[in-house]
């Protein structure tokens, strides 16, 4: 599998596997490696830990294998500080190729396609949401989980104007003209931003 394949490639000298977020970031402080590669069942959890392990240890390198590849995925993982996030169908051979070219320093993301991706998430009314400060987010889930601004208000501290004003702010900048249509737009994409960007 997988790991074989890494472990026999001559220009990569270990591999720890792990099984989950909180085991990948015990070991990362433990070892410091040069490259992390997360193909964790939850993408999310991937984009999580990566968020991490771009704040702690910047100089590692990561490469996420997803089952999410869409352009919501993929530019929240570069805005973290991912490499590249590649298919989890992608053969073994197309994986090394990349894992060689993150080794040395050359991203496989290009400054081009993070502005087509971005444009399109623009156009799509999703950018808005991706880069919503934490308050703004945390009043997303909320309205996802059908709450009032009263119950919203009580719970982020704010008074019940301003929430209604900051739903209003977002309903605004994705286009859409209700609360039910912000959800679930934001519903979708929630638990890959977690609870700061």
């Amino acid at each position: 599998g997988l790991r074989d394949g890494i472990r026999a490639d001559d220009k990569i000298d270990d591999v720890i596997t792990v099984t989950d977020g909180h085991s990948a970031l015990q070991m990362l402080d433990l070892y410091r490696p040069d490259l992390l590669v997360l193909a964790m069942t939850d993408p999310s959890q991937s984009v999580q830990v990566a968020r991490t392990c771009s704040t702690k240890w910047p100089q590692v390198r990561t490469l996420i294998l997803s089952s999410d590849v869409r352009p919501a995925f993929r530019y929240v993982a570069h805005q973290y500080g991912v490499s590249e996030v590649m298919s989890t169908r992608a053969g073994l051979e197309e994986i090394l190729d990349h894992l060689e070219s993150i080794i040395v320093g050359k991203s496989q993301v290009r400054n081009t396609e993070v502005q087509l991706v971005e444009r399109e998430l623009k156009d799509s009314g999703y950018l808005p949401l991706i880069q919503a400060r934490e308050v703004d987010r945390e009043i997303l889930s909320y309205v996802c989980d059908g709450l009032t601004d009263r119950e919203i208000a009580d719970r982020v501290y704010l008074s019940p104007q301003t929430v209604r004003n900051r739903i209003s702010a977002m309903l605004q900048r994705c286009g859409k003209s209700n609360r039910t249509q912000l959800a679930i737009m934001y519903a979708p994409i929630s638990s890959m931003l977690g609870k700061s960007a």
